[in-house]
């Protein structure tokens, strides 16, 4: 089995989908919107589990029983009660699904939202902190200087992902933590391409 293989198989992902989806206008779920025949939040999910990520936990929020219903069996569910404060708490409440069992060796975190994003893309994440396991570790994709995801936080910032409150994400981890960051530069922008307004829906199905 090759490294990153292997490695995915120690690392669990970490889905965020607990947005109320403001930006996409009244009555509008962007994550249960159908993009390329499947719902938008099915995307990372599939991408994360062809990379070969064997334990995905998904924090749902606005209508979770809806985006619950379209995702795969296999995948685990967090609902948290203050998912409305944020992104931080959703962050906070899957990382302590997560902690609260045998630890990872890295837990693997991106936004639901992502409709572009390839197993090939992950892999080359988990690649890059496959060549050298450090537990200290974050691992970021970005194209052309941008920053996307999923984000990769080695095992050592687990304690400090299950600390985060309200909207602050991990960009706060990824400060104080400057110089374990990794930036994986990639050649397309599926990992920054997420999809907030309708706006950005339209061009993207157009």
């Amino acid at each position: 089995m090759r490294v990153a293989a292997r490695s995915a198989q120690e690392i669990v992902g970490l889905v965020l989908a607990a947005g109320s989806s403001r930006r996409m206008g009244e009555g509008h779920n962007k994550l249960l919107e159908v993009v390329g025949g499947k719902p938008l939040v099915c995307w990372p999910v599939a991408a994360l589990r062809e990379a070969g990520v064997a334990r995905i936990v998904v924090v749902l929020g606005f209508e979770a029983e809806a985006v619950r219903r379209v995702l795969p069996d296999d995948v685990e569910c967090v609902e948290p009660a203050d998912w409305a404060e944020g992104m931080g708490a959703s962050l906070a409440s899957g990382a302590r699904a997560i902690a609260a069992q045998t630890g990872p060796k890295a837990v693997l975190v991106c936004v639901g939202d992502l409709p572009g994003l390839r197993a090939s893309e992950v892999t080359r994440v988990i690649e890059a902190y496959a060549a050298d396991p450090d537990d200290r570790s974050i691992c970021v994709p970005c194209f052309e200087g941008r920053e996307g995801h999923p984000v990769l936080f080695g095992a050592a910032h687990l304690a400090a992902l299950c600390e985060l409150r309200g909207d602050r994400g991990g960009r706060a981890i990824l400060t104080a933590h400057s110089e374990r960051v990794r930036r994986i530069a990639l050649p397309t922008a599926s990992v920054v391409h997420d999809l907030d307004t309708r706006a950005d829906l339209d061009a993207w199905l157009g």
